[in-house]
């Protein structure tokens, strides 16, 4: 019995969930990056178990069905926020609140969240990562998760913004993967 415990704890504490019927929660993705330069190098968002399940099932949806493949990062304002997408949201859906709210915040660099149309419960398929901490994004937006590996790339995409938002040369989301 005692094994097993400590089993569900490391399983736990490494933010592995499963759910009652026994379908895995997946709460890694990992992005392939690419510029018109090149391979830019991968990174990977680890989900807020706090964030609705909605959401962050919707986010793996659309990465596991290619949806964000070949995704523009159309806006990079240098050393803010990067955000990539097809330009347009396809399809919007209500997601629902946090558990808790007080880890819906964009209170450190490498917080990734979903754009909207206006509805906070709202998204498509766009999708941003902060550069810095962007407090003035809370409550607008959900933190679906945060970026464990790959902060260089992100840095990196970060440095190419133009003065006008644009990116200075066109980056790309090769491919999206979430286990």
């Amino acid at each position: 019995m005692r094994f097993w415990l400590v089993v569900l704890a490391v399983w736990t504490a490494l933010g592995l969930r499963f759910n009652l019927a026994g379908h895995q929660h997946h709460s890694l993705c990992s992005l392939a990056m690419s510029s018109s330069t090149g391979y830019l190098g991968n990174l990977t968002i680890h989900h807020r178990h706090s964030a609705p399940l909605r959401l962050r099932e919707h986010f793996n949806t659309i990465c596991n069905q290619g949806g964000l493949e070949g995704a523009t990062f159309y806006r990079v304002v240098r050393g803010v926020i990067i955000m990539a997408g097809h330009g347009q949201a396809e399809k919007e859906d209500q997601f629902g609140v946090f558990e808790d709210p007080s880890e819906n915040t964009f209170s450190s660099p490498g917080v990734v969240g979903l754009a909207n149309s206006g509805n906070p419960d709202m998204f498509g398929s766009e999708l941003f990562i902060t550069l810095i901490p962007s407090p003035w994004l809370d409550g607008r937006y959900h933190a679906l998760g945060r970026v464990v590996r790959g902060m260089r790339v992100v840095k990196e995409i970060g440095n190419m913004g133009g003065s006008s938002g644009l990116p200075a040369t066109s980056i790309q989301i090769q491919s999206c993967k979430c286990f």
